[in-house]
């Protein structure tokens, strides 16, 4: 037998010695992993939350009034924080001679009876007008949608009127010339 043949031996008996020690030292480790007993509750999966928004649209609001819209919102919101914002046409000034940034407030109230939301500004997007009042701050607001036992049928609603202050025509301007649309933001479980 050569010497190079009895050193392979050797060094591939140690190779396989080191192995087998390795897989002894680490069998008692994985030997120490939780196992789960036949019949036992597995732990409830976390829901995926994801983004949603819904728009809520009031077609016509005249000076002095307010609106009520109810909906659904579905997928149902999940507790957190929800926000609206808003954005609708100028109004006219009496007479057809101007045109005139109206300011809006929107009250975002859950099925359970507690608002939500409540605010109070300019269409997030209007433009300035000649002579009209400034275009900010725009209709933002959020607040916290507590745990409690939503389901995707409860009806939701927001009340809308203009805070502006401006008066009723004659002397004041008209309503907006077009839907007044609130879009909510909130998180649901997919």
């Amino acid at each position: 037998m050569s010497k190079f043949a009895g050193s392979t031996r050797v060094t591939f008996r140690c190779v396989l010695a080191a192995a087998l020690i390795g897989v002894a030292a680490f069998t008692p480790a994985s030997a120490q992993l939780p196992t789960r007993e036949p019949g036992a509750k597995t732990p409830p999966r976390l829901p995926r939350l994801v983004d949603s928004a819904f728009t809520v649209t009031v077609g016509r609001l005249d000076p002095g009034q307010t609106v009520t819209q109810r909906f659904a919102l579905n997928p149902a919101p999940s507790p957190g924080v929800m926000s609206l914002n808003g954005e609708w046409p100028v109004a006219v000034v009496s007479g057809g001679e101007g045109q005139f940034n109206r300011k809006v407030r929107a009250v975002l109230r859950s099925p359970f009876g507690p608002v939500v939301a409540d605010g109070c500004g300019y269409s997030r997007d209007a433009k300035p007008t000649a002579g009209g009042p400034t275009t900010k701050p725009a209709l933002f607001a959020t607040g916290q949608f507590p745990a409690g036992n939503q389901d995707a049928n409860s009806l939701w609603n927001v009340a809308v009127s203009y805070c502006d202050g401006a008066g009723a025509p004659p002397s004041g301007p008209s309503r907006v010339l077009g839907d007044i649309k609130i879009h909510i933001s909130y998180r649901a479980a997919r």
